[in-house]
């Protein structure tokens, strides 16, 4: 498998193709995507279908996850909010 980096602005931000974040990523995938992430700031990965707990999967692999302190999380979930852009808010 091959990623393609594509820079999306001009200092920040990048699509990575050619990984799916779902499932058991390698090592090496692991590392390639948190080099690009220090590099770019900001990652876009078009087309991505997890579910809350293979976001979360992924998201530890960063580090720990902390709770906002004020919005309450996912259901079943210690740090994933719902956004929805017809609200105000995270969880409205």
């Amino acid at each position: 498998m091959t990623i393609q980096v594509k820079p999306v602005a001009g200092r920040i931000g990048a699509q990575l193709e050619g990984v799916k974040l779902g499932g058991d990523i390698s090592g090496e995938t692991f590392e390639f995507i948190h080099q690009a992430l220090l590099k770019y700031k900001v990652l876009f990965f078009r087309d991505q279908h997890l579910s809350d707990a293979e976001h979360e999967a992924f998201s530890r692999r960063f580090g720990d996850q902390v709770p906002h302190p004020t919005v309450r999380s996912a259901e079943q979930s210690s740090a994933i909010l719902h956004l929805d852009a017809k609200e105000t808010r995270a969880n409205s």
